[in-house]
């Protein structure tokens, strides 16, 4: 499936309670990455979320990092993030041999990451640069038809008035797998209100859904309102 060997990052949320304004980010040339890395059997949650907060710093430094999600996977055994890059190059750049050297001695395994080109995203940010509070993420996989993705922009926007009225609801992205696939990550305040509400108003029926992802993501970094 898609999603195996793969590793999400995903962005952090702050404790304070902020305004939020809604904005469509600009996609053009940007491309998000997920990765999966398998957690340690000795390293119980509050390890993995002391582990992300300690990386702050480092990931708020690298060059190129829009936006980054950190990802703790229900009932996967995975944790990792979900990373929004201005262009393909800085990907590529972090996601270095020495990268995957470390990863797979550290964890184990024989890591990957797929590199997506970004078509869509939508947010309603609070002003935070860096946000630590639980929030959820909901990952799915469509295939999408023989329709392609060039319309889907446009489509997603005329759409969003529904999605961004729900309770809880914060981010939308999408991303192009293939020509007949996307994977679609909307963010949610809290576990309640992913389970309330959905992004499913804005899914065709001819669509079907090839994989799901649920993650708690304690921390979301959003680097383009620090610099």
């Amino acid at each position: 499936m898609f999603f195996n060997n793969k590793a999400i990052v995903i962005t952090a949320l702050a404790a304070i309670t902020q305004s939020l304004s809604a904005v469509s980010l600009p996609v053009k040339g940007k491309v998000i990455t997920m990765t999966r890395v398998t957690a340690p059997w000795y390293a119980p949650k509050f390890l993995i979320k002391n582990g992300m907060k300690k990386s702050i710093p480092e990931y708020e430094a690298v060059k190129g990092l829009t936006r980054k999600i950190y990802s703790i996977e229900e009932g996967t055994g995975f944790f990792g993030g979900i990373y929004l890059w201005e262009n393909e190059q800085a990907a590529k750049e972090w996601f270095n041999q020495a990268w995957f050297d470390r990863v797979n001695s550290k964890y184990g395994g024989d890591h990957k990451v797929t590199i997506l080109k970004a078509i869509y995203a939508y947010t309603l940010d609070s002003e935070l640069a860096e946000e630590v509070k639980e929030r959820w993420v909901d990952v799915k996989s469509y295939r999408i038809g023989t329709e392609g993705t060039t319309n889907l922009p446009n489509y997603f926007e005329g759409k969003m008035d529904g999605l961004k009225n729900q309770s809880g609801f914060l981010s939308f992205w999408v991303a192009e797998v293939s020509s007949t696939s996307i994977q679609v990550f909307s963010v949610w305040q809290d576990r309640s209100s992913l389970e309330k509400n959905s992004h499913q108003d804005l899914i065709k029926p001819t669509w079907t859904v090839e994989a799901n992802i649920l993650t708690e993501s304690p921390i979301i970094l959003k680097n383009d309102l620090r610099n």
